[in-house]
Parts: structure tokens; sequence; C-alpha cells
């Protein structure tokens, strides 16, 4: 408790130390340059080049200034993110204090400020809260799929207890298209790059002529050839190529003007069909079973693997409606949405030119949701908002093993060069709901002084039908409820028209679990209680702005996941604590130029957690104090942009800089599953005239070619416990036009 007590103090000590650096969000982030659409900006008296225009979000359900919201939030432009190539939520990372992205088995792991989710199985929820246009999305395998035509994305850090309730723990992310236009424009964009990529975006935006409804039609063709070489290639089944990509995205939007009401109307539908992720195993310094039976090893060349076969296809399509309208003088919003997935991914486990393992994966979801929510609207004394939500997600996972294993694993003393067959499938099928209430209200004790606070009660149910089938079928049908209240109260003070001053106490939860395919009883919710202190600030006429927040959070009964015999487990972690600082910040010392950067300090730790270390034999290992999976102590991006006229065109280079210090794959902090720390250096370079009609970039990512793990599994020690690793992209580099018209 001291030691913890002392380490707070330090980072607090930091954070006034890092205070004074001037330069510090990554290119892209919307403060830099407003967004491409709809997003509002008010000048400062430098004027529109040299200032910092404000930007309006909606991450508390309705629209605030960004500088003016009592909240840690980023916003990141669409348009940016696009003409740096940046079109994954992994692309996030460097412009987000404590944003991580990990991505196992083609599933999405998002952790913010060391909250996320590493299980990748079937009745587990994320710690970060992922919403596609104001609509919950409880799928993990549907999240990183398709950015494009965004308008923009706001990342919230900490505890949503009250606006966006169960599994926002971490924080919650909000994806929002750009939206139908009152004119008519389209736009037509190409671009080509190394590893044969090919990419072709576009829009059509207008209104239709009839009904007072404008639409628009988005679509999004990738291919890539894979950054991952297999050496097997060349054989029968043997693919020649992994981390491939060939996918395409289509959404189309109508937005409807009903009197005073509007009807908006979304519908989306992508589909890949590529060769999958490199599930690259690593060499162990002691035999694998590949290497007992057939007398084979993994290829230790980090950019190639040995594949006897692969495959990946995804599905997903949906659709979401929202309705507004005034009543009084308040506003009514109803939210629906449905989304189906369908995921399969084959791959080689072993590693090797031998036939020893395989697996499949074949998952398929379907998500409903509806928000329904009344506000006040225009400036009062009293803001409120008031709401309840209903999710009903259904997800069916079935996992296919096909292994070989050497027959003293299994009969103590006999060889090691025999092989026994360890055929086995696991799975079934989750079935969860969720209901909720909640309320969000801000009181103007004073023109400065103002006091908000929300509250949420939610009632979770999940059941399931699973199996195991090895050695004879075994079944079992758990099922549970939990329900918990969670929310925030907080005070903040506009001491001036550029410093805003803000303090929070809030708690969150993530609700149980059931680990499928596993037969263990229910998990119990995780919750947390965050406090935090922070300052938003603009300041030389506009042309810097610096926001700094301090908090520390104490988490109870933190579900993390732990290796089996022979599959994973999901279980709860005593107890954990995560202090830390973020700074953000942009410099405009010059008309044109634009610096900008965050660091981030995270100390996130175990305090009470016992736990067994099955891939080094050992039991009942007390891992109190050590680190987070996937949580580095200091990341810090830098950038800078310069906006340079040449006769009606402007030309802008940009360069970004983003380091993260070391961090581990499990909660053992072996050497052996650890990456060390870390830069990666991007380039840009954009050419557009006065008049925007048309674009020309360029762009390289991790120009230094850096090889980086950015997610490891471990298998289960009946399998070897080999390592499985994917991972980031090589050095890429890519050229692009857009023509808007």
């Amino acid at each position: 408790m001291r030691r913890s007590a002392r380490g707070a103090l330090r980072l607090k000590g930091w954070g006034l130390g890092l205070a004074g650096l001037a330069a510090l969000p990554s290119p892209v982030l919307a403060q830099s340059a407003p967004p491409s659409t709809g997003t509002a900006t008010q000048p400062s008296p430098a004027g529109d080049e040299a200032a910092i225009g404000d930007i309006v979000v909606t991450a508390l359900k309705r629209e605030t200034i960004l500088q003016r919201t009592p909240d840690a939030i980023t916003a990141l432009s669409g348009d940016a993110l696009a003409s740096k190539g940046a079109d994954r939520l992994a692309d996030l990372t460097s412009a987000v204090p404590n944003l991580s992205f990990s991505s196992n088995f083609g599933i999405s792991q998002i952790f913010i400020r060391g909250i996320g989710n590493n299980f990748y199985t079937p009745g587990g929820d994320p710690g970060v809260a992922f919403y596609n246009d104001g609509a919950y999305v409880s799928d993990q395998e549907a999240t990183d799929v398709a950015l494009f035509d965004v308008e923009r994305v706001e990342v919230l850090r900490g505890p949503q207890g009250a606006l966006y309730g169960r599994n926002a723990t971490g924080g919650a992310i909000n994806v929002i298209s750009a939206a139908p236009t009152g004119t008519f424009k389209g736009q037509a964009g190409v671009v080509v790059g190394d590893y044969g990529r090919v990419e072709a975006t576009g829009f059509l935006s207008g209104p239709l002529g009839f009904a007072s409804t404008n639409a628009r039609l988005s679509v999004e063709i990738k291919r890539n050839s894979g950054f991952t070489r297999n050496e097997l290639a060349g054989q029968p089944g043997a693919l020649s190529r992994f981390d491939d990509l060939k996918s395409v995205a289509l959404r189309a939007q109508t937005s409807t003007a009903i009197g005073a009401a509007n009807l908006h109307l979304t519908g989306f539908y992508l589909r890949e069909r590529d060769n999958g992720p490199a599930e690259k195993v690593l060499p162990d310094p002691f035999p694998q079973p590949a290497e007992l039976l057939f007398g084979v090893r993994p290829s230790a060349d980090k950019r190639s693997l040995k594949s006897n076969f692969g495959g990946n296809y995804r599905k997903v399509y949906g659709g979401l409606a929202t309705f507004t309208a005034p009543i009084g003088s308040t506003e009514f919003t109803l939210l629906g949405s449905y989304r189906h997935s369908q995921h399969e991914l084959s791959y080689d486990q072993d590693g090797t030119e031998a036939d020893q393992s395989t697996t499949r994966l074949v998952t398929t979801s379907r998500d409903i949701s509806v928000d329904a929510r009344l506000a006040s609207t225009g400036k009062r004394r009293f803001d409120w908002l008031i709401g309840a939500t209903y999710v009903d997600f259904r997800q069916n996972r079935v996992t296919y093993v096909f292994d070989a294993i050497p027959l003293g694993f299994v009969a103590p003393g006999a060889p090691l060069n025999i092989p026994f067959p360890v055929n086995f499938s696991a799975g079934g099928e989750v079935r969860s709901t969720s209901i909720a209430g909640y309320a969000d209200g801000h009181f103007s004790i004073t023109d400065k002084l103002k006091l908000s606070g929300g509250i949420r009660y939610t009632s979770d149910k999940k059941a399931a039908d699973e199996f195991v089938n090895f050695l004879g079928i075994q079944s079992a049908t758990p099922s549970d409820r939990w329900s918990r209240a969670s929310g925030k109260i907080g005070l903040d003070y506009q001491a001036s028209d550029g410093l805003l001053l803000y303090a929070s106490a809030a708690r969150g939860f993530k609700s149980g679990a059931i680990n499928l395919g596993a037969l263990t009883s229910p998990v119990r919710p995780e919750t947390v209680d965050n406090f935090e202190v922070g300052l938003k600030s603009n300041f030389l006429d506009r042309r810097a702005q610096l926001n700094i927040d301090v908090f520390t959070s104490n988490y109870r009964d933190l579900q993390v996941l732990q290796i089996g015999a022979l599959t994973q487990i999901l279980s709860n972690a005593a107890k954990a604590r995560i202090s830390g600082l973020e700074i953000e910040g942009v410099l405009k010392p010059v008309a044109g130029l634009t610096l900008t950067g965050n660091v981030s300090v995270l100390d996130a730790k175990y305090r009470e957690f016992v736990t067994d270390d099955i891939r080094h034999g050992q039991l009942a290992v007390d891992v109190s104090g050590n680190r987070l999976p996937l949580t580095s102590k200091v990341q810090f991006s830098l950038g800078a942009e310069y906006a340079a006229r040449i006769g009606r065109f402007v030309l802008t280079p940009g360069v970004n800089y983003a380091y993260r210090s070391s961090y581990y794959f499990s909660e053992f902090n072996t050497a052996d599953a650890r990456q060390r720390g870390y830069g990666l250096l991007d380039f840009s370079l954009t050419l557009e005239p006065g008049d925007k009609r048309f674009r020309l970039y360029a762009f390289v990512r991790n120009a230094t070619d850096r090889n980086v793990i950015g997610s490891m599994a471990i298998v289960s020690p009946l399998l070897g416990s080999v390592r499985i690793v994917n991972l980031l992209p090589p050095r890429t580099f890519g050229i692009g036009a857009n023509v808007n018209f």
C-alpha cells in the first residue's frame, strides 16, 4: 500500500515536470485540423490559419466543444487518418494516450489505460466499449473492419459507467461515419503501394430530389499480397503469403427530414476472403511436439513462417436507424441496430513442414441493440439526459483442433517420437441480454463552476449451451445474472476562456462472463473505481493547446485469461491498481506549422493475484506487483506538419514518431512473453490546390522497418505450450489520389 502511494506521488511529480513540454495528439488529431465535414470551428483573434480551431464532439451524447468538455477525450479526423494511410484501429495507437491494440486470430483487442480483453473466446466482453455511429458493437470480430469514409473517431479514456455503461471500464471508442449532405458532392480515390497494395475508395452524396431525403453511398475495395512469406509455398495446399487482404465494403445512408424530426438509415456490408493473418509460431529453446515427433522446427525468420495451409473468410452486414425529434424544449432520440457476422479462420498451429497440428475456428453472431433517450435542449442552468438501452447478442463458436502429440506426453516413460492423436472440438452458443436505464445531468452553480453527475443501473444475463468433444462428448448449460449500478460525479471550473479545470470520481463495471467450451463456472463481473483530475487549456492567442490528466483506478475481480491443460480459462484476479498521467498538446508557432504530440505514463500492476504458470511448470505463482499484460510504462508520440503555399497549391510534408516502452503478454512478466520497447517513424506528404478539388498524397509507415510483436497467444501444454504471435506490418509505402466533385 505504501509503495503504491509513493508511485502515485511520483506520477503526479512527473506530470508537473512534463507539463512544460509545449509540443505534445499526433498530426492526425482533429484539434490540429478540422475534420472534412460537419465539424464546427471557432477561430481565435489570431486568425484561422494561425489558430487552433474548436472541435465539436458528440462523445457525451450531445454536441459539446472538445476543449470545454471535462473528460479525457481525443478526437481524430477521418480525412487526416486516410491521407496518412491509417485505415485500421491499430493505427490510432500513436494518436491517443494509453491506447493499445492487439489482434489474435483476427479478433480485435482494444486496450485503454491497461484495460481491455485478451480473452478471445465467446462469452467474455471487451473492457473498451466500441460504438459505430452510436450503436454498441458486441462482436470483437466485427470491429476492426472497413474504417473508411469516416467523419471522425472519438476516444473516451477511463470508466464510462453512466452514458456508456457496461464493458467500458477502460473507455469507449465511437467511429462516426461521414453523413449525407444537402448539396451534391462526391469523391473518387485510389491508393497503390508495395506488397501489391491496390485500394479504391469513393462516395456520392446529395439530395435524392424527393421526400426531403439526402443520401450517401460509400465504397471501399482493398487488395494486398501479404507481409509474411510462406517458406512452404509451392507445395500442394500451401499458400504463398499471409497477412494479405482482399475485401470489399459498402455503406448506404439516407437522412430524411420529417417536419422538425429526422430519420437516418444506414445499411452496411463487408466481405473479406484471403489467406488470413500470419499466425507465426516462435521457436522455443526446449523441443516442441513437431520437433520431438518429426525433427522439424518453426522458422526463425521474423517475416516468414511455415504453413501447410490456411484460409480466412469474414462477412459482416446489418443496418442502423436513428430517429430524432424535438418534443417541446427537449429532444427525443431512438437508435436501433442489427449486425450479423460470420468468420471462419484456419491455420497451421505447429508452424513447421510437418502435418502435426491444425486449428479451425468457425464463428457466427447476431447483435441487436436499442437506445432511447430524452435530453434537454438550449442553454440552461441544468442540462439533463435520461435514457434506456437494450442489447441482445448471440454468438456461436466451434473450435476444431487436429493434433498429434508425443506418446510420452500422455503415458510417462513412453517414447517421445511416437505420435498420439489428439483431435477435439469445443464451443457452442452463448446468449447475452442487457437492459439498463441511465441519467446524466450538468448543473451550473455559477457561470464558471459546474457540477455534473450520471448514474446507470444495468441488469445482464448470460446463458450458454456448450460442449467439449475429447475422448467423448461432455456438455453443460451454464447461466448467470448480474445487476450493478455505475456512474460518475464531477466538478469543473472554467477559470478563463482558455482554461478548464476538472475533477471526477467514477465507477464502472464489466459484465460477468461464460468461458464457452471450457465447462467452467461463470466468472464474476469486474468493477473499477476511478479518480482523476485534469485541465484543458488554450494560450498564446490560441496557437498553443495543452491538456493534462492524472488518474488512479482500483479494480476488483479483474477478469484475466489463463492457460488450462486443454483450453483457455477465464478467471478473476483479486485486485489491480492502475495510475497514470496523460498529456496532449498542439503548438502552431507560425502559420502553416503544426507541432503535435502526446505523452502517457502508466503504472498498472496486480495488487493480489496467485495463479499457475503451466508453461513453466510452476504452481501457485504470486504475481502481485507484476505489470498487467500489454501495458507500457511510457508511450509518447511527436509529430510535425508544415503547410507551404506554392502558387495556388499547398504542399504539406509531415513526420510522426511514436515510442512505446516494453510490455508483456502474460501476467507472469517472463522474458519469453515480452516485447522490447520500440519506436515507429512515419512520413506523409500531401499536395492540393486551394479549392481542394483534388489531393495527391504519399506516406511511409514504419520507415525504419521495425519487427514488432503486436500479440501473442500461448496454447495449452497438451499441445506443447507453443507461442503464436502476430507482428505489426513492416515498412510500407503508398501513393494516393483523391478527386472531389
